[in-house]
């Protein structure tokens, strides 16, 4: 997800902007680590990293202070920073130990509970300009509400939205306790936290099934709620590349959607839908984990679901369906899902390029299959009648070609090739004899189209 912090800030000040020379976390508040701040130039990761614009130095540092460009206005001299903070802030606890003030409004809900969230953070100590913590330098700080470590930081980011930015005051019974963490934390020490929230999970449907019976797992309800969480999770394991966990929530969210028990048409029809999106979310995670069978396998599910109902089948099912066949080396269906693709979406570059990519293997193959049949029928004599009968006759010339064909696939990035149709029973013996002597195998498919077997030798 995409976040765009330009020209938004509510206090923008001067344009420094500051970052530790090694990042720390929580943890180091308890321990007393010391660390220095680096007021070199900023090098940006990609996503999650440290954005210069993110962040002011007048801002954080005045902050920690209890003053902002904006606070001009304050002459009682024996109030603190953080006094003067809290009387321009609300209560978020009914004991008024949390304060907020928004410094950027966000979009959309707040988090629910149990949500996985991701946040970017610094925190300070009264009469400190130096973060005592901070999550905005190195990558942002992931956690599940009721788990960080301090205690008012899940009241305080529940409170908030996406793309939101605050300061919090917390007051110690929500922070280190009475005692701190000395020396680091002093006694009955209140925080200023500078959050901004980046995303949330709401996984915490997924969390409450394993409370319930089996019973109330399968009404549809409470199956659609807790798929709906998968999904999310699934999608945050995807976007940080974790392929395997991507594709496992996907399956749960799959699995608990067919076993549930449907009440009526209305039902019927949301559940198709959401598989719809499952199966097209797993098609996509199988080719990008190199399994492009199991991608074939989702996509027939939706033709399968779409016969005889009201649904379309999206463009990226048959994009995705013919990516996968490329990969299998089946030019010809992938050439045909990728024309599904196209005729749904005329202009777009990608079908176009796999389109451009399945041509030109068919090409090729058409060549490979032309000269494999040349080869196999050279010098290839008449026999008497007497031996053409026999089952036990084949042209050398055939074991030969069938020798050369099986080492080019070993050396080769192909998983298969096809034979030749037309062969006799026999041929097709000594193929698959000559297959499993070097670790191959023959196999079959029935074609779409005509219906007739067609043989190949692949790789297991």
């Amino acid at each position: 997800m995409q976040n765009d912090y330009s020209d938004v800030e509510a206090d923008a000040g001067q344009t420094g902007h500051v970052r530790l020379r090694e990042g720390i976390n929580l943890n180091t508040v308890l321990n007393g680590e010391t660390f220095e701040i680096n007021f070199d130039s900023i090098q940006n990761d990609e996503d999650g990293a440290y954005n210069p614009k993110d962040i002011d130095v007048a801002e954080i540092h005045g902050a920690a202070l209890g003053i902002d460009s904006d606070d001009n206005d304050d002459d009682d001299l024996n109030s603190t920073p953080f006094d003067k903070l809290a009387s321009k802030m609300v209560n978020i606890t009914p004991d008024g130990k949390i304060k907020k003030r928004i410094k950027r409004q966000g979009t959309g809900e707040t988090p629910p509970g149990h949500a996985l969230v991701t946040v970017r953070y610094s925190s300070y100590l009264e009469y400190n300009d130096e973060p005592s913590d901070c999550a905005y330098i190195k990558k942002p700080y992931q956690f599940r509400l009721g788990n960080a470590g301090v205690i008012g930081l899940n009241f305080a980011v529940q409170s908030m939205r996406v793309n939101e930015k605050a300061q919090f005051l917390i007051h110690h019974d929500y922070a280190f306790g009475q005692m701190g963490h000395p020396p680091r934390v002093p006694a009955c020490a209140t925080f200023l936290f500078y959050i901004e929230l980046i995303r949330f999970i709401d996984s915490g449907a997924a969390l409450e099934m394993s409370k319930l019976t089996l019973e109330e797992k399968r009404t549809f309800p409470i199956a659609y709620k807790t798929a709906l969480a998968l999904i999310e999770n699934g999608k945050e394991h995807f976007r940080l590349s974790n392929l395997k966990l991507a594709i496992r929530e996907y399956n749960k969210a799959a699995a608990l959607l067919c076993e549930c028990n449907l009440s009526d048409m209305s039902e019927q029809e949301k559940q198709q839908k959401l598989l719809f999106k499952i199966y097209t979310n797993l098609a996509i995670c199988y080719n990008k984990d190199g399994n492009p069978k199991k991608a074939c396998s989702m996509c027939n599910n939706i033709y399968a679901m779409s016969k005889n109902t009201s649904l379309s089948i999206p463009t990226k099912v048959y994009f995705h369906n013919g990516r996968a066949l490329l990969m299998l080396n089946e030019f010809q269906r992938a050439r045909e899902k990728l024309l599904m693709a196209q005729k749904l979406e005329p202009h777009n570059p990608d079908i176009s390029a796999e389109l451009a990519i399945a041509v030109s293997k068919l090409q090729e193959e058409g060549n490979r299959e032309r000269a494999f049949a040349r080869a196999l029928l050279k010098n290839k004599q008449p026999l008497p009648q007497a031996e053409r009968a026999s089952d036990a006759v084949v042209n050398e010339n055939f074991r030969t070609v069938m020798r050369t064909q099986c080492k080019e696939l070993i050396r080769g990035d192909k998983m298969q090739f096809k034979l030749p149709g037309g062969l006799t029973e026999d041929e097709r013996q000594v193929a698959k004899y000559e297959a499993e002597k070097v670790g191959l195998k023959l196999s079959q498919s029935q074609h779409e189209n005509d219906g007739q077997l067609v043989y190949f030798i692949t790789k297991p």
